[in-house]
């Protein structure tokens, strides 16, 4: 780890102390004229473009040098559309003051974010750290790992230490019980927690995803339906919720919104709001709007994902608004929503049930699933029950021509240690891009022409 390295050479070198130290100072005319109390009750209110006014504009969150000021920065920046400038403002709260709970707990949840349960862990372990915030995280990692046993004292123990702090709470229910495939307790668990703390932002994200993966997406809408003032988090959620449902001029209400809410939006953030809303526009065929949304995500993004916007708004420049979608899908192949590590079983019963032949994705799993299913495994199955298997390397064309003959494909993609099997039902031209149904999400996925390229050393297949 850098980090202990870093503060060792600022020690020891005389002008790089003196240079710290006057970055931690407090400028003339923000550090002593903020109320940080102020600011942080506005933050709670969800009042974030208020409380950003009252610190002195976006160009003052980096000159709230203690620890506390920086991390209600980087909150408030990560509220207001702006990922990576919280993520830089967590980082030096916690490489400033190691020791304060509230920025180690924030930065580590940037860690999980970026590299995962095992790396956390390792730093967690290194920093030895006892407030509740770090032991709920600590228990996150363990659950994310499926060491349910030691995650559970150190999730429940972290509640019991601070009943205040719903965010533990919610911790709680998403490894212990979304975690161990038991929603339906997680559902009651958060609808619970939500009458105790009214309008909990991460209580709403979190009931909304487990509604939604209970296969009930106009109730998961509903629940951020039911709130008042949003901001631009639960705006972009909701809009993705909406769309789920094929409410698309909703859809694309809630973007707009939520990129005026979001004062310091980030280009890429821009960027992937503008391209969801060029979808909604162009799914109910308003092919001009769909081209100028998509114009919008191209202007700043860089390689495969600009390329992308380019070629999405060329075709759509060739297409007369009404006209029929060059896409086809074939809807009625099921989701099956997999359990853990059963991604392979769960398409399997989704194709099978298609061609009539309905099964329960547990008896496959408990005939050929062990830590995953390997490829021969799938297609020994498969052979047994009577069906014709082939193997193919999937491209767009392939892709296309098997959809076009009424024939579902289960599809794998790799990654260096682990991959991912979904069914692939249906393809669109002008999106370059073939239509899926993931085990693991409810909602319809896209895999693009980028993606199938990068697979290109595994097939895909």
């Amino acid at each position: 780890c850098a980090l202990p390295i870093y503060s060792q050479v600022v020690l020891r070198c005389p002008a790089m102390s003196r240079l710290a130290a006057r970055r931690r100072a407090p400028s003339a005319g923000v550090g002593a004229e903020v109320s940080l109390d102020e600011v942080r009750a506005l933050y709670h209110a969800g009042r974030y473009a208020e409380a950003l006014e009252a610190v002195g504009g976006p160009g003052a969150l980096r000159a709230l040098y203690d620890p506390a000021g920086r991390v209600l920065a980087g909150r408030l920046a990560a509220r207001l559309g702006a990922p990576r400038l919280a993520q830089a403002l967590f980082f030096r709260a916690h490489r400033d003051a190691p020791t304060d709970p509230e920025a180690a707990h924030l930065w580590g949840l940037t860690l999980l974010a970026r590299r995962g349960p095992w790396h956390t862990l390792r730093w967690l372990r290194r920093l030895d750290a006892t407030s509740p915030l770090l032991r709920g995280l600590e228990g996150r990692c363990l659950a994310a790992l499926r060491d349910f046993e030691r995650a559970a004292p150190l999730l429940e123990g972290a509640v019991r230490e601070r009943p205040d702090e719903p965010w533990l709470e919610v911790e709680r229910i998403m490894a212990l019980l979304e975690g161990r495939d038991r929603p339906e307790e997680a559902r009651i668990a958060l609808e619970g927690l939500l009458t105790r703390a009214p309008g909990y932002r991460p209580a709403l994200h979190a009931l909304a995803q487990v509604v939604s993966g209970l296969g009930e997406p106009e109730r998961a809408l509903a629940v951020l339906d039911g709130e008042g003032s949003l901001g631009f988090e639960l705006l972009s959620h909701r809009a993705e919720l909406a769309f789920n449902v094929g409410r698309f001029e909703k859809t694309e209400a809630d973007l707009v919104a939520a990129i005026d809410a979001a004062s310091l939006l980030e280009p890429q953030v821009r960027s992937s709001l503008a391209l969801r809303a060029a979808e909604a526009a162009y799914l109910p065929r308003a092919y001009r709007r769909a081209a100028g949304w998509a114009r919008q995500g191209d202007s700043s993004r860089k390689g495969g994902a600009a390329s992308f916007a380019r070629r999405f708004a060329a075709a759509l420049d060739g297409l007369e608004d009404g006209a029929a979608l060059p896409r086809r899908c074939l809807d009625a192949v099921p989701h099956v929503r997999q359990h853990h590590e059963t991604c392979v079983p769960a398409s399997l019963a989704a194709v099978s049930a298609f061609h009539g032949a309905p099964v329960d994705q547990r008896a496959i799993a408990d005939e050929i699933t062990f830590a995953g299913t390997t490829h021969a495994a799938q297609r020994a199955w498969a052979e047994r029950g009577g069906w014709a298997v082939r193997e193919l390397d999937v491209t767009l064309d392939a892709a296309r021509a098997l959809i076009d003959a009424g024939l579902p494909i289960v599809l794998s993609t790799r990654a260096a240690l682990s991959g991912h099997a979904q069914v692939v039902i249906g393809y669109d031209l002008a999106r370059e891009a073939l239509l899926v149904r993931d085990p693991a999400c409810p909602a319809l996925q896209e895999i693009s022409r980028e993606l199938l390229e990068s697979q290109r050393w595994w097939g895909p297949r």
